[in-house]
């Protein structure tokens, strides 16, 4: 208490929140061959990376807020999937 937080060096133009989301991305992060892709999608219940990223952030008020994205902006639409 009183004190400064100190910030990770390298992000410190990141505020806490979107580092948590960045950390996030992180965790999926991947490079994947189209034809991978494609047998992954057939054969594997889940969804491919940049959709289990993508597919949940942008559903996330916090995650616009976090990174102003405006309302109706690909990463803000208007319509969102509510989960909980």
């Amino acid at each position: 208490l009183g004190h400064e937080e100190k910030r990770l060096p390298g992000l410190e133009q990141y505020t806490n929140d979107q580092i948590f989301f960045l950390s996030y991305a992180q965790t999926w992060c991947g490079i994947s061959k189209p034809e991978a892709t494609i047998r992954q999608v057939l054969t594997d219940p889940h969804a491919p990376v940049q959709f289990r990223v993508d597919g949940v952030v942008v559903n996330q008020p916090e995650f616009a807020e976090a990174f102003h994205c405006k309302l109706g902006s690909p990463m803000n639409p208007v319509k969102k999937c509510v989960v909980w």
